[in-house]
């Protein structure tokens, strides 16, 4: 469009309209008179040329900024998703258990921080502390930015108890805080299961490298910028939110006050920056007398480079600007389909519609990943089944087919069938009724059964009033299967004890059986209850207790749980816990 209308409602010319009317001017007016506007418009274009310069290299200097702050957010993530933070907690809280001390925690904790922040050029520091402990920080700076132990000290007395305050306010967001001329990211590190927070990262940005290519406008003499509502200082005196709000209702009012505002990933960025305009105008005092020598000379040069740089530069930029700002909006897969004058353009356009296409491809990969994540996972751990029971089973049929023709045999098929039935779950459920999975109990205990004979004594105390409660299909018999291969097939004789009960809101599963734990045993089992046990190197019906410590979690949280432990008469027990939740 040659024309657009400013917030007053009054008709600005654009560049090309302008150069046009000027040629012409100047051919029609005497030389006197070509010479003297020329002067004072061309001035005036120069000027104006230059500020709109500097609002282009503010503008691209807020993206840079924006770019780099949500790199610093994308940065503090880490501590977030990386679970050596969680885990190193984790450990603590259980050092009793786990023999894990508070040297331990600091010397992990402190080496995190410094490789994931240590010598990145976006912190100048890090600061990592617990909620329950915030007098205790882990920390690391960068020494090649110039930062010092004094300086930490600074922060410990002067600005830590404040940032505590202010963190208490940011829940799961991500804040900013400004003090003293220093710039720190907060944000608060959450429960994966419970997302509340238990630990708060403090990230001193390196203003240079953050801030920096607002703080080097040319002809900016003070710069401010804002974060949501976090005002920070970047350079000469702090301006004003009403300032600020008034040049961006009057833009004409404020001519020197540059002003703008950036979307990122957190919020927006609103910046503002002050220019020096007698700087400019004196830059432009000998430009007169340069006019008048060279005018008729670089005229006809000027109409040309106009042409040029609007044919083969001006309208490809401004057509590549308004594809990456659909792009940027979310539109992923468009294409720049015209035919530019040069092979640089044109390459930019063939690279631009790669880009395009990968970011569509990318984003829809990711999407489709992470809906099928969690159920991938869930039936990959219930598709586990111990081969070597199904063995033992048709090799024990196969024998009692040969030696009798009774009702024994056909009892026998139908229990493992119930069991084929349940392990291959044809209606893909995650969650059957108490009694349908009682029924799995009962079918591979009479199995056992006929293996054993009168080795093995069974009785169950079931609150039959909790049999319509909702359980993991096959959550008992991986623990049954150890019962009997610990409890029962190490001795001559063994029993098995089966209790269901609720206690308020939780449905308790337990197996007891008379086997003995040894510490191998009990080291073996702490193993097995954890997030990072290798699946490879174990038994598989050890397999079968990780499977379902990993199903629980998976499904419920910090509400579902395993433990086996050793109850007082010597047993080995074995508690399952999780919701009881009816069936609707």
């Amino acid at each position: 469009m040659n024309r657009e209308k400013n917030p007053e409602g009054k008709k600005k010319r654009s560049l090309k309209t302008n150069v046009l009317f000027t040629v012409i001017f100047f051919w029609v007016l005497p030389l006197l008179v070509i010479i003297g506007i020329a002067g004072v418009y061309t001035s005036d274009q120069i000027r104006n040329r230059m500020m709109e310069n500097i609002t282009n290299s503010v503008t691209a200097s807020a993206e840079i900024c924006a770019a780099q702050i949500d790199a610093s957010v994308n940065a503090s993530y880490v501590a977030t998703y990386n679970p050596d933070i969680s885990d190193a907690y984790y450990r603590y809280l259980n050092r009793k258990i786990m023999k894990y001390s508070s040297d331990e925690l600091y010397a992990d904790v402190t080496n995190f921080l410094k490789v994931q922040y240590g010598n990145s050029s976006q912190f100048d520091m890090t600061v990592l502390y617990y909620d329950d402990d915030p007098d205790t920080l882990y920390y690391t700076y960068n020494e090649t930015s110039g930062m010092t132990f004094v300086q930490y000290q600074k922060y410990h007395t002067d600005v830590h108890e404040k940032i505590c305050d202010f963190a208490k306010s940011l829940g799961n967001r991500v804040g900013f805080y400004s003090m003293d001329g220093k710039y720190y990211l907060v944000r608060n590190l959450v429960n994966s299961y419970t997302f509340a927070p238990y630990a708060t990262l403090v990230l001193q940005l390196n203003k240079a490298n953050v801030f920096g290519n607002l703080m080097n406008v040319v002809y900016g003499t003070d710069s401010t910028v804002w974060i949501d509502d976090s005002a920070m200082q970047i350079k000469g005196s702090l301006i004003s939110k009403v300032e600020y709000e008034a040049a961006v209702n009057s833009p004409n009012r404020y001519p020197a006050l540059i002003t703008g505002s950036k979307k990122m990933n957190i919020g927006t960025l609103n910046y503002a920056i002050r220019i020096n305009s007698s700087e400019i105008m004196a830059s432009l005092a000998h430009f007169q007398l340069l006019l008048f020598l060279l005018c008729l000379l670089v005229l006809p040069l000027l109409c040309w480079a106009y042409y040029f740089f609007t044919r083969n530069v001006t309208r490809p930029i401004s057509r590549f600007l308004e594809m990456y700002q659909k792009l940027g909006n979310g539109n992923f897969g468009i294409h720049m389909e015209e035919d530019f004058p040069n092979r640089d353009f044109e390459h930019l356009s063939k690279d631009f519609n790669r880009m395009s296409d990968r970011l569509k491809a990318q984003f829809e990969q990711i999407y489709n990943d992470e809906l099928a994540l969690r159920d991938a996972k869930i039936m990959a751990l219930q598709a586990q089944i111990n081969p070597h029971f199904l063995n033992n089973t048709l090799e024990l049929i196969n024998w009692e087919s040969r030696m009798i023709g009774n009702e024994k045999i056909s009892n026998m098929i139908n229990a493992l069938a119930t069991m084929l039935n349940a392990a291959m779950c044809r209606k893909n459920s995650r969650l059957i009724p108490l009694s349908e999975e009682m029924k799995y109990v009962n079918s591979y205990l009479y199995i056992i059964k006929q293996r054993l004979g009168s080795r093995l004594t069974v009785k169950m105390e079931i609150d039959e009033s909790l049999l319509t409660c909702m359980v993991p299909r096959l959550v008992m018999q991986p623990i049954l299967e150890n019962a009997v291969e610990h409890g029962v097939d190490s001795q001559r004789n063994g029993q098995i004890f089966i209790r269901v009960y609720r206690v308020e809101n939780q449905l308790t599963l337990e197996v007891e059986n008379t086997g003995i734990m040894t510490e191998d045993d009990k080291q073996k089992i702490a193993r097995l209850l954890t997030d990072g046990y290798n699946s490879q190197i174990e038994h598989s019906s050890s397999l079968g207790i990780h499977n379902v410590y990993q199903r629980l979690h998976i499904l419920y949280g910090s509400h579902g749980n395993l433990e086996i432990s050793t109850a007082e008469n010597g047993n080995t027990v074995a508690k399952i816990t999780l919701p009881a939740e009816q069936k609707s």
